[in-house]
C-alpha cells in the first residue's frame, strides 16, 4: 500500500475520532462506508509491510498485524490528539489499535472485525506494555492498549485496572504545567482515555488533579495550549479540550449551573 494511502487512512481515523468525541452521530451508510474503508486498508501481505514493522522482538508481537504505522514526510504520523508519538512502540501500535477500536465501535459483529480484534488480543497478551511496563518506551503504548481493551470487552475490569491503576499513578505525578508529555505519558491522550472509561477510578484521578485540569481547560491560554503544529495533524487544541472532556465526566461537574456553556466548549458528546 502506498504511503499516501496510509496517510489517507490516518486522516480518516483522526476525523472519525473527532466526530465521535464531539458527539456527532454517523448515519448508518456512513458507518458502513467507514468500516469498508478500513477493511480495504488491511495490508498483511502488502509489499513493504514487513519492512515498515517496528519492534519485531518476541516473534513480532510488538508490531502491528494488520495496519502498518504511518509516516509523513519522514516523520511519525501524529496521535489522534494531533501530537507526535515520542516512542517507537507507541507509534507502531497506536494506529492499528485506534483503528480496531473504531471498527469495534462501528460494527463489532462484523466477522472480519471480530477476527482481527481476537488476534490482536492474542498478540497483546505476549507484550509487556499491554500488562503495564514502567519503561518509557512501553508506558505510553499501554494507553492505546487500555483504550482498545476497554472497547473490546468493557466488562473485563481486571484487565482494565491492571493498566489503568499504574498509569493513573504516573498521571498523578505530573507537574502543574501545560507540557503534553509528562512521566512518559501524553497527557491529552490519557485524559481522553479517562473520559472514555468514565468510572469511579477515573473520577478519583480527575478529582485529585481538578484544579490543574481546570486551569488547563479554562485558563488564560486554554485556546492555545496543546494545539498541534500544522504538520502534526488536524491542529485541534486537544490538551485544553481533553481536560474539559475529563472534567465533564465528574458527577458534580454535571450539576454545575454553567454546564451548557462548558458543554459547548468541550464537545463532551459521547462521554458526558
Amino acid at each position: 500500500m502506498a504511503d499516501k494511502d496510509i496517510m489517507e487512512g490516518h486522516r480518516r481515523l483522526c476525523e472519525l475520532h473527532e466526530r465521535m468525541v464531539m458527539g456527532l452521530e454517523l448515519t448508518e451508510p456512513q458507518r458502513r462506508e467507514a468500516v469498508a474503508f478500513f477493511l480495504r486498508q488491511v495490508e498483511t501481505d502488502a509489499p513493504g509491510f514487513q519492512a515498515r514493522r517496528a519492534y519485531k522482538s518476541a516473534g513480532g508481537t510488538y508490531a502491528p498485524l494488520f495496519y502498518a504505522p504511518p509516516w509523513h514526510d519522514g516523520k511519525r504520523a501524529c496521535l489522534v490528539t494531533g501530537h507526535l508519538p515520542k516512542t517507537g512502540i507507541l507509534h507502531a501500535n497506536h494506529y492499528e489499535l485506534e483503528i480496531l477500536r473504531l471498527l469495534l465501535l462501528l460494527d463489532r459483529d462484523h466477522a472480519a472485525v471480530r477476527d482481527m480484534a481476537a488476534k490482536t488480543v492474542a498478540r497483546l497478551n505476549q507484550t509487556c506494555f499491554a500488562q503495564f511496563c514502567p519503561q518509557g518506551e512501553c508506558t505510553s503504548a499501554g494507553i492505546c492498549a487500555l483504550r482498545f481493551f476497554h472497547v473490546f470487552n468493557p466488562r473485563d475490569h481486571v484487565r482494565r485496572n491492571k493498566l489503568l491503576e499504574p498509569l493513573g499513578r504516573r498521571f498523578l505525578l505530573a507537574t502543574a504545567s501545560r507540557a503534553e508529555w509528562q512521566n512518559h505519558i501524553p497527557i491529552s491522550y490519557f485524559l481522553l482515555t479517562l473520559a472514555e472509561l468514565n468510572n469511579h477510578v477515573t473520577h478519583a484521578l480527575i478529582r485529585a488533579r481538578q484544579d490543574w485540569l481546570g486551569s488547563i481547560a479554562w485558563g488564560k491560554h486554554a485556546d492555545d495550549i496543546g494545539a498541534a503544529p500544522a504538520d502534526e495533524g488536524h491542529g485541534a487544541s486537544w490538551l485544553a479540550r481533553s481536560a474539559r472532556l475529563a472534567l465533564a465526566t465528574l458527577p458534580e461537574w454535571k450539576e454545575n449551573e454553567n454546564r451548557s456553556k462548558h458543554r459547548d466548549m468541550a464537545g463532551v458528546g459521547m462521554y458526558a
